[in-house]
């Protein structure tokens, strides 16, 4: 039983050292459907993809509350493999399994599929999905959940509806309202976006999500010294909010490098399997003539992502400022062996290797 506890203390710590002693403990027939539900509720928060074999596993367990939380895990992982097991899972025997497997497939419209038993129960699932959210017309919670399905499915007009409506119907509740503003930022409704944002603070002034969703609208607008303050407050409200230190450190590059690199590296330290965040601190350092570092960074994500291209070409950059030239080389045709490597992308390296070798 400590043990047990050991591991759930770090699954909601987001420490991963341990991931294969949970999966292991997933894997095991005689566990506590209780203990095992929790494990996949929390390695969500995972993104480690070896995770994703045994959460697929998971969706045939003997528990309809296991198998309805995998069908949720399953939805941030959309591959074909994940994908034909959701679409089994829209025909299972729990009704909360079909419905969660039916919220993971928001984005997938059902009249996109070739299959007619696929689209006949994907359809089935959703309409118990819609039925279960509309039972109680009071319930400010439903009416969120709908609009987060909608939200995911691209229909933004339909989300923002139903985030107002949840919010009418208990207004202090901040999640609908960043919903909201987050959908008519998608409609172009800046103007609606920031109305819900400020609404949202008027409540809970320093809720991180509002803050942070307010600091991109403030960048949007070209108000920096607003969108700065309104990033920082987020941060300080979750200073594991990664997406808010990125963002921030973007902000501030033409301010100052420093602060772009302390920034960046906060966000690289909480998500180091998020190439996007390790190739723009290498960008960063670069900038400030730390060449080593930076290429040490991007050498990391090419292993790790090799089809994150944008790493190649900064990395070959690098070694061209630094003379390296058959290392650059090198990295150039890595990339040009690649048979997914976007034609524009193909023929700038093209040019670049002709004009190393001349």
């Amino acid at each position: 039983m400590l043990r047990r506890a050991e591991l759930i203390d770090q699954a909601r710590k987001h420490d991963w050292k341990r991931l294969p002693e949970m999966l292991d403990e997933l894997k095991k027939k005689n566990n506590d459907p209780v203990y095992k539900n929790s494990l996949v509720r929390l390695l969500r928060g995972c993104d480690d993809e070896s995770k994703l074999p045994v959460i697929l596993e998971m969706l045939r367990d003997a528990s309809p509350l296991v198998r309805s939380s995998a069908a949720s895990a399953l939805g941030d992982h959309i591959t074909p493999e994940s994908l034909k097991a959701l679409l089994a899972a829209t025909a299972d025997e729990s009704r909360l399994v079909r419905i969660r497997s039916a919220v993971s497939l928001a984005a997938l419209p059902p009249d996109q599929l070739q299959n007619n038993r696929d689209r006949r129960n994907l359809n089935g699932a959703i309409h118990d999905f819609m039925t279960a959210m509309t039972a109680r017309g009071d319930d400010w919670a439903s009416y969120a959940n709908v609009g987060n399905f909608y939200m995911d499915r691209g229909d933004f007009a339909a989300a923002a509806g139903y985030f107002e409506t949840a919010a009418r119907l208990e207004p202090r509740q901040i999640g609908p309202l960043v919903n909201a503003a987050i959908a008519y930022e998608n409609l172009g409704r800046t103007d609606k976006a920031e109305q819900r944002l400020l609404q949202a603070l008027k409540y809970e002034g320093d809720n991180a999500a509002a803050n942070f969703n307010l600091g991109l609208l403030r960048g949007e607008q070209k108000r920096l010294p607003e969108a700065e303050a309104a990033l920082r407050k987020a941060l300080k409200a979750d200073p594991q909010m990664h997406q808010a230190a990125y963002n921030l450190g973007v902000l501030l590059a033409d301010k100052s490098l420093d602060q772009a690199v302390e920034w960046c590296q906060k966000a690289h330290r909480l998500r180091p399997d998020n190439p996007k965040y390790a190739h723009t601190l290498a960008f960063y350092l670069r900038q400030k003539g730390d060449g080593d570092s930076a290429v040490e960074l991007l050498r990391q994500v090419i292993r790790r992502d090799p089809f994150y291209w944008d790493s190649y070409l900064l990395l070959g950059q690098i070694y061209e400022d630094q003379r390296e030239y058959q290392r650059a080389t090198a990295v150039y045709r890595d990339a040009l062996k690649m048979e997914q490597l976007p034609n524009a992308l193909r023929q700038q390296l093209e040019t670049k290797v002709r004009a190393i070798e001349k």
